[in-house]
């Protein structure tokens, strides 16, 4: 495993998709269903991955839940559907010092500067929409967005939180 990120991050790895690469087939190896298999579709878009996403995802997950459970924070859900009418489901909403927060994680694939800002404003807007659901039980509500390159690379804006 640590050969293949290291080469990852290099951008070292051989996909079909590569423009010098010989050969008809550029498609997938894993799925079939991709034209152009690149890094960022056999780790972020590959359906024969998907199972990998979801456990890099919950280990960030359980990660955050195991900080939060060691300090005084109160943990109101986690992966849940709050507001039956708004179908959202952030993965963990704690309240701290009367302050609720609302906590996504996302795995963006990290190969350009704006990508990591552009997938936290993407949370932003999204749950937006459960702060006016939150407001009367806290005195403010803040929506975390924590954000963790699909190859391992770490937003410093992550630490504020």
């Amino acid at each position: 495993m640590p050969r293949f990120i290291h080469r990852a991050h290099l951008n070292l790895l051989p996909p079909n998709g590569l423009p010098w690469k010989e050969g008809p087939n550029k498609g997938c190896r894993r799925c079939n269903k991709a034209d152009l298999e690149t890094l960022p579709q056999v780790i972020d878009h590959c359906e024969a991955h998907s199972r990998g996403w979801q456990l890099r995802h919950d280990g960030i997950q359980n990660t955050v839940l195991e900080a939060a459970k060691n300090s005084p924070a109160e943990i109101i859900s986690v992966n849940k559907n709050i507001v039956k009418s708004i179908n959202l489901r952030p993965d963990i909403v704690m309240k701290l010092d009367n302050k609720i927060f609302i906590v996504d994680i996302t795995r963006p694939f990290e190969n350009r500067l704006e990508v990591f800002e552009k997938a936290k404003q993407e949370k932003l807007r999204k749950y937006s929409a459960l702060i006016g659901h939150f407001l009367p039980q806290a005195s403010s509500v803040e929506i975390v967005p924590i954000v963790v390159g699909a190859l391992g690379a770490w937003d410093p804006a992550n630490d504020k939180f």
